[in-house]
C-alpha cells in the first residue's frame, strides 16, 4: 500500500454519525470528563471526534474505532504512548484540505 491507495474522500467510511463532538467537551466522553495523563482512551465506532486541544496529556493508550480528526485552525500535539487505529479513521488533513498547522 502506498499513499495513492489512501482514500481521497473526506467522508467517513465507517458509518459514523455526521455530527462531530469535541475532545475538549466533557460531555463528549462516556466518563463525563476529558481524558487525563496516563489514561487509556477509546474513541467508539459511532463517534466522530474532533481534537481541539493545543496539547493532550500523555495518554497511556489511544484506540480509534470511530473517527479522530485534527481541528485545522490550530497547532495540535497529540501525545500518547500508543496510538492504535483499530477499526476507525485518523485524519490530519487530506489532499483536498491539507492540515496547515
Amino acid at each position: 500500500m502506498d499513499c495513492s491507495d489512501i482514500l481521497e474522500d473526506d467522508e467517513p467510511t465507517t458509518g459514523l454519525d455526521p455530527n462531530q463532538v469535541l475532545w475538549s467537551e466533557p460531555t463528549s466522553w462516556e466518563s463525563g470528563s476529558v481524558p487525563v495523563e496516563g489514561e487509556s482512551v477509546v474513541i467508539p465506532s459511532n463517534i466522530n471526534m474532533v481534537l481541539d486541544l493545543a496539547e493532550t496529556p500523555i495518554l497511556g493508550r489511544l484506540e480509534i474505532n470511530g473517527r479522530l480528526t485534527f481541528k485545522n485552525d490550530m497547532d495540535i500535539n497529540l501525545r500518547s504512548k500508543l496510538i492504535w487505529v483499530r477499526k476507525g479513521e485518523f485524519f490530519i488533513g487530506s489532499s483536498s484540505v491539507p492540515y496547515e498547522n
